[in-house]
């Protein structure tokens, strides 16, 4: 009963019924989502400028789960490379379930300019399968985005994620990939403690608000708070703790109507 009634949800954001166009990357590290300036932030397939600051190879792996429904989970796992010309990321994501399931993989490259500014672009390729007509369909796309650090306590950010609107054609209707352009601030008034504001726009959804604090204890220990706004006003609260090259993070939104959202994290650096 649970996956037929999953398969009718399903089904109708296929079909495009939600005014809201769901977000097909995984949640980022930072709290509410608020990463674009997070220039700390390697999470899979976030803004891809953030991985020019990386200054080690990093491995990581996420997995993600909405209101504690098995199907409505994510997973993701992310290579994010160091050289002295420029760094760069390999990504997976996998949504879904056998009736329906949703497989994102990235190539981005990024170069961090002098500690002034960076640039990134992540070419995203795109590929959903549905019971309802037992076929793969697949689309490619572009991420760019781009950091600044307006002085040494203030960093600016900015992604657009598919910028060309792409969308995948079917046999009665198209599948609606998300046209996301998403920018932020990033305020440091102590070094412990980290002040993020974000707003990010789908070209035919409403506006997202996100704000997030983050502290940070005897460098291994943060704690993070914060809120963010579509229809409803979520918080959210989350910790990361860090051992050595090692480092766990989990994040968690409270839906006032449809639940508890988890993210966890796993990275190591060398």
């Amino acid at each position: 009963m649970k996956s037929f009634l999953f398969t009718i949800i399903m089904f109708c954001i296929y079909t495009n019924i939600f005014s809201q166009i769901e977000n097909i990357l995984p949640s980022p590290q930072t709290i509410a989502g608020a990463s674009v300036a997070n220039f700390h932030d390697y999470s899979v397939f976030q803004n891809p400028s953030n991985i020019a600051f990386a200054e080690s190879n990093i491995l990581l792996a996420q997995y993600e789960n909405k209101f504690i429904i098995r199907e409505l989970s994510r997973k993701g796992v992310s290579f994010t490379g160091h050289t002295n010309l420029l760094n760069y990321r390999f990504s997976f994501s996998h949504f879904g379930y056998s009736l329906y399931n949703e497989i994102l993989l990235g190539a981005g490259f990024a170069r961090n300019f002098a500690n002034k500014f960076s640039m990134g672009l992540q070419f995203d390729y795109y590929t959903f399968y549905s019971g309802v007509d037992n076929k793969y369909r697949s689309a490619f796309f572009p991420q760019f985005g781009i950091n600044v650090l307006i002085s040494p306590v203030f960093y600016w950010g900015f992604q657009a994620l598919n910028p060309f609107q792409t969308n995948i054609k079917c046999e009665t209707t198209y599948k609606r990939i998300p046209s996301v352009y998403s920018l932020g601030f990033c305020y440091l008034p102590v070094s412990s403690v980290k002040l993020l504001i974000q707003t990010e726009k789908e070209v035919s959804s409403d506006f997202r608000l996100a704000t997030g604090l983050e502290y940070t204890m005897k460098d291994f220990l943060t704690f993070k708070s914060g809120v963010y706004y579509t229809y409803y006003l979520v918080p959210c609260l989350g910790f990361s703790f860090k051992y050595s090259q090692i480092q766990f993070g989990l994040n968690t939104d409270i839906h006032p109507l449809l639940g508890l959202i988890s993210n966890a994290t796993l990275s190591y650096s060398f």
